[in-house]
């Protein structure tokens, strides 16, 4: 019985449990860039306007805040199995109904639609 209970409070536990303890934020470059800098000289040698980041802030209410292009999109979120987080629209905006991350680590989610890594920031 107690190898069972011990096992239950193992499966149950999380770094995160149900959503963040603070305000948390990740973000990662979009396109090909590799660096912030040659992000923002390409904007300014071709006149284009664009965010080079997108971004993630979860707060510790269970909603969070998505920046994939210039429209802030509020979403709830979960943290599932203590290593999944899954989020779903609540505003109109450009993000999809649903969007699922990877915790990698305390910093650094992974985004397995896209295949990018996204770091705290």
């Amino acid at each position: 019985m107690r190898k069972i209970c011990l096992a239950l409070i193992f499966l149950t536990c999380s770094a995160f449990g149900d959503f963040f303890p603070s305000k948390t934020s990740y973000r990662h470059l979009v396109g090909d860039f590799e660096t912030e800098k040659e992000c923002e000289d390409f904007k300014k040698e071709t006149g284009e306007w664009f965010n080079c980041f997108r971004a993630v802030t979860f707060e510790v209410d269970g909603f969070a805040m998505v920046m994939l292009t210039d429209i802030a999109n509020r979403a709830e979120y979960s943290i599932e199995n203590g290593s999944e987080i899954i989020l779903k629209s609540v505003s109109p905006g450009d993000m999809p109904d649903t969007m699922t991350f990877e915790i990698l680590s305390e910093s650094q989610i992974y985004d397995s639609y896209t295949g990018k890594v996204w770091e705290l920031f």
